[in-house]
This record gives structure tokens, C-alpha cells and sequence, in this order.
């Protein structure tokens, strides 16, 4: 979770981050953010929705995080978009709280690379291209996505460009 500080929020945000990803204490990450959990802000969601507290089960973590990533989704944050869009297409570990919704996913994925999200922008390309999981097909633009995603360093995005263009679409 990259985030850079521009505000004093997005230095709470930040530093919750960096101690989430550095393996620190988890609560004292959840002490920084529980102000900003309070007053609803999707990205102190997002954040809070990837790290467990001491004597909660893998079961109430996972059901905590689907919901916390619904609710930043709702308030429009893409990167609980894209994450909430990934357990509804394909299940990962949450596959009993989430019933596999690709359809919805393909939205949520619109939704967040609309909302210039890089990832997003990756998926929604394929669906894009391939007119998949409800999406109307639109090559050029699930290209032009694609490059996108893949100026933006997006993992894989660049190989499903080369193999499309391999296909002399």
C-alpha cells in the first residue's frame, strides 16, 4: 500500500500503511486509524480491512474485510473497488462470504479503472476486449486501456498487451 502524504490525514493514513506493510504492530496502526474509522473514510477502510487485531478469528477478519471494502467501495474509494471486484470474480480465500458475482465484479472493475485506477483499468481492458462478464465489446478501447494500465507498470499488463497484438486483433 503506497500512499503519499499530502494532508495530516494522509500522513495517519501513511504511516497505518507503512507499518501494515512493514509487518510492525498491528495496533497501533489500528489506534492511528480508529479516528478515521469512525468518521467512515474509505481509505482508513481500505487499510483496516487488510490487517487482523490480536483474538480475531481468520473468519471475522475475512467477514470485517469484505465489509469494510463494500463500504469504501460505496464511497467510491477504487482500490477497495478493484479489491471488492477481485473476491466477487474469482473467491480467493473470502469464496464462503462472497458468492462469486462476475458480473458485479466486471461493474466494480468499470467503476475503478473509470475512475483511473491502474489495475482496474487492466481487467476492464480484457472485458473490454473480449466483451466478457457483461461488458459490450469494445477492442480499441480495451486496448487503449491496456496500454494504460501498462504505462502505469500494472503487473501482467503488459504481457496481455503483446499476446493480444500476437492475435492481429
Amino acid at each position: 500500500m503506497q500512499l503519499m502524504p499530502d494532508t495530516p490525514v494522509d500522513s495517519i493514513l501513511a504511516r497505518a500503511a507503512e507499518i501494515i506493510d512493514s509487518g510492525g504492530d498491528f495496533q497501533i496502526a489500528y489506534d492511528l486509524l480508529q479516528p478515521l474509522l469512525a468518521a467512515q473514510d474509505p481509505a482508513a477502510q481500505f487499510i483496516y480491512a487488510h490487517f487482523g487485531l490480536p483474538g480475531e478469528t481468520r473468519d471475522e477478519l475475512e467477514a470485517r474485510s469484505i465489509n469494510l471494502l463494500q463500504s469504501a467501495s460505496d464511497a467510491g474509494y477504487p482500490p477497495a473497488m478493484y479489491e471488492l471486484a477481485v473476491c466477487l470474480d474469482a473467491g480467493g480465500s473470502t469464496v464462503d462470504l462472497v458468492a462469486i458475482d462476475k458480473i458485479r465484479a466486471a461493474a466494480l472493475f468499470k467503476k475503478a479503472a473509470d475512475a483511473g485506477y491502474p489495475k482496474a483499468k487492466r481487467i476492464h481492458g480484457l472485458d473490454l476486449f473480449y466483451g466478457s462478464n457483461g461488458i459490450s465489446q469494445d477492442k480499441a478501447l480495451g486496448i487503449a486501456l491496456l496500454e494504460q494500465a501498462v504505462a502505469a507498470n500494472v503487473y501482467l499488463a503488459a504481457e496481455d498487451l503483446g499476446w493480444l497484438r500476437s492475435r492481429e486483433f
